[in-house]
């Protein structure tokens, strides 16, 4: 059974809604594109891991976090081939460790990684901190 008004025509008042939807796509007002930025080694400097060492995965990941070294990683790999990149989410994470530097419009990296220091060993649980001491301790001759 169909129920049809009087000239075929939907004659129900509108309903008011507090809640309309935005004219346009469903995008963040706050939403900005990240710039591009230009990146480097530094030449100044010092490390002693390879970023593929083990060491790098285990510690640097405990220290500073899984993206945060992830996006170092990905910003070696594009100094090494001389990329630019959107810059970094976790920039401020890597400045502020001391594993990257911003200087002349550009993100300088180093091409080793340094070994962990003292607020960045604190924060490593126990067992951790004695991992590293072995691994350390099997690398000298």
């Amino acid at each position: 059974m169909t129920v049809v008004s009087p000239g075929g025509s939907d004659t129900r008042p509108p309903v008011v809604s507090h809640a309309a939807s935005s004219p346009g796509p469903a995008v963040s007002q706050t939403l900005a594109v990240r710039p591009v930025v230009a990146v480097a080694f530094d030449p100044e400097a010092t490390g002693i891991f390879d970023p593929n060492d083990q060491f790098v995965r285990w510690m640097w990941t405990a220290a500073v976090g899984a993206a945060a070294l992830a996006e170092l990683l990905r910003l070696m790999a594009a100094a090494e081939r001389r990329w630019t990149v959107r810059r970094p989410v976790y920039l401020s994470v890597l400045i502020k460790e001391g594993l990257v530097k911003t200087g002349e419009g550009r993100i300088l990296v180093p091409r080793l990684l340094p070994d962990l220091k003292g607020a960045q060993l604190r924060r490593l649980p126990p067992w951790l901190r004695s991992e590293r001491l072995l691994y350390i301790g099997r690398r000298r001759p």
